[in-house]
């Protein structure tokens, strides 16, 4: 397969993802005026990282917690309606506002010591060092 074009996912990765959106539409949202929405995520890997790359646009970066562990990214947060929407009377609303958390299991153990992240232009990217393997001679 040419390295350009990305991988399909593992049956397995294919079906936790698909019992998380199953969940994510059952949950009841904390902020009872604005839905919880899922902002867009892509796991993508070369031979030293893993990168998270997460679409949060209006999102201030002081509202953004990331935490992760060995086998497990997870960024969450709120994105707060523009200030003219609140108290205002709403006849349409297509924006998605509120709290949100997005948690990816990776496919392989990361340091989470050396995670290192970055909010540019409404894109968060999270470098996740693999997990070096110590080898005895």
């Amino acid at each position: 397969m040419p390295a350009d074009l990305p991988r399909r996912p593992s049956k397995l990765v294919a079906l936790v993802e698909e019992m998380q959106l199953m969940f994510d539409s059952f949950q009841v949202s904390v902020e009872k005026r604005w839905p919880t929405w899922r902002p867009a995520m892509d796991l993508l890997e070369d031979e030293e990282n893993f990168y998270v790359v997460l679409e949060l646009p209006g999102v201030q970066p002081e509202k953004v917690e990331v935490s992760s562990t060995e086998l497990r990214f997870r960024v969450r947060g709120v994105r707060q309606p523009p200030e003219a929407h609140i108290g205002a009377r709403h006849h349409y609303v297509e924006g998605h506002y509120g709290h949100f958390e997005r948690v990816i299991m990776l496919p392989a153990p990361i340091d989470p010591v050396r995670v290192a992240t970055e909010v540019k232009g409404g894109v968060l990217t999270a470098t996740l060092p693999k997990k070096q393997e110590i080898r005895i001679a």
